[in-house]
């Protein structure tokens, strides 16, 4: 994608596209991810944690996840990575020409940011126990 300098509109109908080739994957496979429900077993993912101790446990979890989220988004920033990120956000085709693959760079860093993002969901699922897209009401009076 990024090798051939997609952008904009056709970066967003791309990314929207895998995003329901996962979806339709993910329903696909009922028995083992419970389709558009998730995982609504919790006991497998708690085995050896008491129903008292679980709330706990996984406000400790998402704590120390958050922090390593931090502490590592700071680490790349502060390195080669993040002057090469500030680089291409001014001036790309300058980073380009000077020998960089550019296009790597921002495979890595979306990627990184995905896997942040449904870290971050997931672990809104531990806290909460369910979600669903009916949950969220927004009103717009």
């Amino acid at each position: 994608m990024f090798k051939r300098r997609v952008g904009g509109v056709y970066f967003a109908i791309i990314t929207q596209a895998m995003a329901l080739i996962l979806s339709l994957g993910i329903d696909s496979r009922q028995g083992y991810t419970g389709g558009r429900n998730g995982i609504t077993d919790s006991a497998r993912c708690s085995a050896g944690i008491s129903a008292v101790k679980a709330p706990v446990c996984s406000l400790f979890a998402t704590c120390v996840l958050l922090l390593l989220a931090i502490l590592l988004s700071q680490w790349l920033l502060s390195g080669k990575t993040g002057k090469m990120l500030l680089a291409m956000r001014d001036r790309e085709d300058r980073v380009r020409f000077s020998g960089y693959d550019v296009s790597m760079f921002k495979v890595a860093t979306f990627c990184f940011a995905a896997a942040v993002s449904g870290l971050g969901g997931a672990l809104f699922v531990l806290q909460v126990g369910f979600i669903s897209p009916r949950s969220w009401h927004c009103s717009l009076d």
